[in-house]
């Protein structure tokens, strides 16, 4: 039983930090900086346009509606992409709390704080696993868009400024932090439970 709670309890840890990490706006404007978004377009018209996807993915805004120059930015074929997201990203989050509430019940009850160890295993299987992914980043996005939605919706062209400011190279780096956070939150865990063992 504990190996599968620690198991689960890696995949929260690896879920988490996504999710976190997709609603802070500055994760966002540092990728942007570094991958040079902000040489291909207009920095202030890029951070109004994150705050609106973002405050539409994480549910805090009902429409992506943004005009600039008085151009509609967001076609609607992003904003159907992105309500799907925007749902997946839900899911993970009722997903997310009933792992929390599942492993801190089992905590509570069988006191087999172990599992703070075992997970760390688990959790770099699935870094190793996510790093091999990184390596052939584009393929593995391809990859992951055709299994996980029922449309082509999420293939855009350059008219698209949801793919022009939300790059590949953007979700590469985004991915390779929230694996490392992930992998840091892991490591922290693996030290807390060896603590409360001796």
């Amino acid at each position: 039983m504990k190996y599968f709670i620690s198991f689960m309890l890696s995949i929260l840890i690896l879920i988490m930090p996504i999710v976190f990490l997709s609603g802070a706006t500055s994760v966002y404007t540092n990728i942007y900086d570094y991958t040079g978004i902000y040489n291909e377009l207009d920095k202030n018209f890029v951070n109004e346009a994150t705050n609106i996807f973002v405050k539409f993915l994480h549910k805090k805004s009902d429409d992506m509606i943004y005009f600039y120059d008085n151009n509609l930015i967001f076609k609607a074929q992003e904003i159907f992409h992105m309500f799907e997201v925007r749902n997946i990203f839900y899911n993970l989050k009722k997903f997310s709390l009933f792992l929390f509430v599942f492993i801190l019940g089992y905590l509570f009850l069988k006191k087999d704080y172990s599992i703070l160890r075992l997970q760390l295993y688990f959790c770099l299987f699935l870094v190793s696993i996510s790093s091999v992914m990184s390596m052939f980043f584009s393929k593995s996005f391809t990859l992951f868009h055709k299994v996980v939605f029922s449309n082509d919706y999420w293939i855009f062209t350059d008219e698209h400024y949801l793919i022009r400011i939300l790059t590949l190279d953007f979700f590469m780096y985004f991915f390779i932090i929230g694996v490392f956070s992930s992998f840091l939150v892991s490591l922290i865990l693996y030290f807390v439970g060896r603590k409360v063992n001796d």
